[in-house]
């Protein structure tokens, strides 16, 4: 599958979810992007770089399961500054997984994949 199609099949699913009440999600944006003001156009940072295409906030236990999500197409591989944030991610304590398939997903978020590498 490749990423467009993923990350529209994904945030369909969270969406769904989220009508439900069964968790909430945001989705993070990394780069910059440039916005207008009074006719001129100014540069504004988003997330750093690396950072995962989702937050995902699971209930659990009376608090929230921080999951970090970072969607990649078949054949898409992490870049290095990916690679950055999924060990201070994990060196935080909270979980991250790279997701090439919305049934991972639905494991993550069900509770019944617990592999956090």
């Amino acid at each position: 599958m490749r990423e467009a199609e993923l990350s529209r099949t994904v945030r369909a699913y969270l969406d769904i979810l989220v009508s439900q009440n069964k968790l909430r999600y945001h989705r993070l944006n990394s780069g910059v992007v440039m916005k207008e003001y009074n006719g001129k156009k100014y540069p504004v940072n988003l997330a750093k770089k690396g950072t995962a295409d989702y937050l995902v906030l699971i209930p659990a236990n009376g608090s929230f399961r921080a999951v970090y999500v970072e969607l990649k197409g078949e054949g898409g591989s992490q870049s290095p500054d990916q690679k950055v944030f999924e060990a201070e991610v994990k060196d935080a304590g909270a979980e991250y997984y790279l997701v090439r398939e919305l049934d991972e997903l639905e494991g993550i978020v069900s509770g019944k994949e617990n592999n956090n590498d």
